[in-house]
């Protein structure tokens, strides 16, 4: 949804650029908004309609009409549709394409005013942009960022609920930025984001990608249609602006071809690594590591810097490690001093619900998105089976995303419990706290469960994420470890372990060590 635009845009201004493939009654109106949900449509509003996957916007034209849409954008020939009055009709053969060039036009393109990078991949996103914005404000300047846990406008912190904001939104939210006096802005750009051309019309200063594991499958038939749609990111670069790449990653690496001439390449192993990462020291809540230019990045350097550096992070895991060489990479690519990217990476304090301490008493719990085989792989790599008794694993099983998904998570879970030596954990469809759109359907949930209990294990299964934590905290003794796992279906999981232990006479904290 947008707001009302300070000025209105003449209707002729707004469809510069676009490929019209027919047209009628073009008048020089004024446009006021831009909307693709008819119910969120007011007077002076342009509505597009399309093809979603569940519903088609063509259905709610005369809605929209009635709601007071002036100007309609449209994918089926306007000679289908029966209209109650005269309204002007452009058609069009993509209707999400469309939706991202009228919405660049209405804020004025607010991107190129900005300094913007993107960063897409399976995992690590989030992470990677909240510690190169912590680099960029280490180094003076007011930043903004997008993204699926909040969105930032210089020091305005609003709540997110989407990873890479439909296109009306995100460029609303950057000509917001340019108002704020922002120069360097993030965005998250997903893999939806890509696939839907939400962000087909952002100037990037530089991209960047993680990794590539398996996600997603209720978009992307197969993984080479996953890659695919992430190459879209690189294949939209500017001449002469970065392309910012996981060598160790193979799915990364196929970006490699779409990715240009000008590029930061980043690792642990591959030797061809423009940034690498030695000396590594992992411990139990922060990482230690020198960082190394090499190759291009020496042209990036500014005169008389080192080309070795030591690092600390308060973030553990050698998955951090690739996510602070990717954001150490995007600021030099930025024309950020070596100075300000050390001092960021160690200012950075963590973020929620990355191996987050919630709670550090008798027991110890911890909260981690970890949603797709990778993440949960990389929050167990963090683990030390020596720091505690016991570990009790909660974990919310992901609504709305298949069952595919589901029997990969569950069979990375069993191969990890047969790895630490548990055999038992508790699942939930977290029916509390999941908005309709992520509840767990009967097959998911069978799904899940079906390849744990294939493995010899024994599982607990609660419909309420409320009562499948209780149950883990009634257990737990002391020095064990309670482990929260999942996406959304977990994001309650932190204050509801609060809300338990104060109700018991426990003091919750919140901490990141």
């Amino acid at each position: 949804m947008t707001k009302p635009s300070t000025l209105p845009v003449p209707l002729p201004n707004l469809l510069r650029g676009l490929e019209l493939l027919s047209s009628s009654d073009i008048e020089n109106i004024p446009i006021r908004d831009i909307h693709f949900d008819s119910r969120q449509v007011t007077t002076g509003s342009l509505f597009v309609a399309f093809q979603g996957l569940r519903k088609n916007g063509h259905d709610y034209i005369e809605q929209a009409l009635v709601n007071g849409a002036t100007a309609l954008v449209v994918e089926r020939p306007p000679s289908h549709l029966s209209l109650p009055r005269r309204v002007p009709v452009a058609h069009v053969p993509d209707g999400r394409r469309a939706l991202s060039v009228l919405a660049a036009n209405f804020y004025g393109h607010p991107s190129r005013k900005l300094k913007v990078v993107g960063v897409t991949g399976t995992n690590g996103k989030t992470t990677s942009t909240f510690m190169l914005d912590t680099i960029f404000q280490e180094s003076g300047y007011r930043t903004g960022l997008l993204g699926s846990l909040l969105k930032k406008i210089d020091r305005h912190l609003s709540t997110s609920g989407i990873t890479t904001p439909d296109a009306p939104q995100l460029h609303r939210a950057l000509m917001e930025m340019v108002k704020a006096g922002v120069t360097y802005a993030t965005i998250e750009v997903s893999s939806h984001g890509l696939l839907f051309h939400r962000v087909a019309d952002v100037h990037f200063e530089a991209a960047g990608i993680t990794n590539i594991t398996e996600d997603h499958p209720d978009i992307h038939p197969n993984q080479e249609h996953y890659i695919r749609v992430k190459s879209r990111l690189f294949q939209q670069l500017p001449p002469g602006k970065t392309a910012l790449l996981n060598l160790d990653d193979a799915g990364a690496a196929c970006i490699l071809p779409c990715a240009g001439k000008h590029r930061l390449t980043y690792g642990l192993h591959d030797p061809n690594a423009d940034l690498k990462a030695e000396a590594l020291v992992l411990g139990p809540y922060s990482s230690r590591f020198d960082l190394i230019f090499s190759g291009h990045a020496n042209e990036f350097l500014h005169p008389g810097a080192p080309t070795r550096v030591t690092v600390e992070l308060k973030a553990p895991g050698i998955h951090n490690i690739y996510n602070a060489l990717l954001a150490a990479a995007a600021a030099l690519a930025c024309g950020l001093p070596l100075e300000s990217i050390v001092s960021g990476l160690r200012t950075f304090q963590g973020i929620p619900r990355r191996m987050q301490v919630v709670y550090n008493g008798k027991f110890q719990v911890i909260d981690d998105f970890a949603h797709n085989p990778a993440s949960l792989e990389a929050v167990f790599n963090c683990l030390n089976h020596k720091l505690f008794s016991n570990l009790l694993l909660v974990h919310a099983i992901r609504g709305n995303r298949g069952e595919k998904i589901n029997r990969a998570n569950a069979r990375t879970i069993a191969m990890i419990g047969a790895r630490l030596g548990f055999k038992e954990i508790i699942s939930t469809d977290s029916s509390d706290c999941v908005q309709e759109k992520d509840r767990v359907c009967d097959s998911e949930r069978t799904a899940f469960i079906e390849e744990l209990q294939k493995a010899g294990f024994r599982i607990h299964h609660e419909s309420l994420l409320s009562d499948a934590i209780r149950r883990a905290i009634k257990t737990a003794g002391k020095g064990d470890l309670v482990l929260l796992t999942g996406a959304q279906g977990m994001d309650q999981g932190a204050t509801i372990v609060n809300q338990i232990l104060q109700g018991e006479g426990e003091k919750g904290r919140t901490q990141n060590k």
